[in-house]
């Protein structure tokens, strides 16, 4: 380990990348598309914060939510005392 015991390794240290995601646009055979690509991730300079941009199909299929079911803790309380016999 080097350094002293507390150090993260440098895996833990670096800075997290935000990532978007670009739907939609056509690069290849469209110009106005590829401007706007090229505005997007082009010519990103150091101080700037770190993106990773990515193309996406138009058709592209976003996994689905779930949905969370919440319970309050009155709920599950009441439940409880319900199921116990007194």
């Amino acid at each position: 380990m080097a350094g002293s015991q507390w150090e993260l390794p440098p895996e833990l240290c670096c800075r997290p990348m935000a990532f978007v995601a670009l739907t939609g646009l056509d690069v290849v055979y469209n110009a106005v598309h590829r401007a706007i690509w090229d505005a997007f991730c082009a010519n990103r300079r150091a101080d700037r914060v770190p993106i990773s941009f990515k193309v996406l199909p138009g058709d592209h299929e976003y996994p689905k939510c779930r949905t969370k079911v919440s319970r309050s803790f009155r709920d599950v309380f009441s439940e409880i005392q319900r199921s116990q016999p007194f």
